[in-house]
């Protein structure tokens, strides 16, 4: 599929990357195409075979709990929210496949969406395994980051951590 392709151009923060896929896409049939998150659809509408979208999570809500923060940044003014909402419901219900991480989240879409058509695969966390220990293992404050600054979402996120909640 992606032959005589360099590597670098995989890159979410390469500018020519929706470029190269349309181009691909159009000129290639697939069997399934598989795509995270809802916010090219273009390429989408484009894609041939069974199409897939891992959503990772509902992005309007997550916008629309953000603008409720008082004196948070935000990425969005709340009268664009509505708009964005109708756009990801929009774009979702065109997919032959949506994928989210929790019941939570399928329940969400799928009040906007036909309901046989999420799939919920938990991200994989054994939480009955995994749980926080009783112990300080630590003696000094740690803050780590798992993640990428090419989202807008991770941006305002550190932000709204560095202004409003590292300061206490």
């Amino acid at each position: 599929m992606l032959k005589n392709i360099s590597k670098d151009l995989f890159y979410a923060n390469y500018c020519g990357l929706q470029k190269i896929v349309l181009h691909l896409l159009k000129n290639n049939q697939y069997d399934v195409c598989f795509f995270e998150y809802w916010f090219w659809p273009e390429l989408l509408e484009s894609a041939s075979g069974v199409r897939v979208v891992d959503t990772n999570d509902v992005q309007y809500e997550r916008l629309e709990q953000l603008s409720q923060i008082k004196n948070h940044p935000g990425i969005f003014q709340k009268r664009h929210l509505e708009s964005y909402r109708r756009q990801e419901i929009a774009t979702l219900d065109k997919i032959d496949i949506v994928i989210t991480v929790t019941d939570k989240d399928k329940e969400t879409l799928g009040k906007n969406i036909d309901k046989n058509k999420i799939v919920t695969i938990p991200c994989g966390v054994d939480t009955n395994y995994f749980v926080p220990l009783n112990k300080n293992l630590t003696t000094e404050n740690i803050i780590s980051f798992y993640g990428a600054m090419n989202g807008m979402a991770n941006v305002d996120a550190l932000l709204y951590f560095y202004s409003d909640i590292f300061p206490l």
